[in-house]
């Protein structure tokens, strides 16, 4: 579904702020833009830090 590019930036994003927003989350949902400029919610399943399954995202 994400290209290596938008799925590595998301992650980055994740990451930034795992601790404080998503650790003992098993789902979650991270708002950001695109690489197109759009802005989306990407869904995830969260297994521990760096290790994601984006399940989806959703235009908003």
């Amino acid at each position: 579904m994400l290209n290596k590019e938008e799925y590595a930036k998301i992650v980055s994003e994740i990451n930034s702020i795992y601790y404080d927003t998503y650790l003992n989350k098993e789902i979650a949902f991270h708002p950001s833009i695109g690489l197109d400029g759009n802005y989306y919610v990407y869904y995830f399943e969260n297994h521990g830090f760096d290790d994601y399954n984006i399940i989806d995202r959703f235009s908003i």
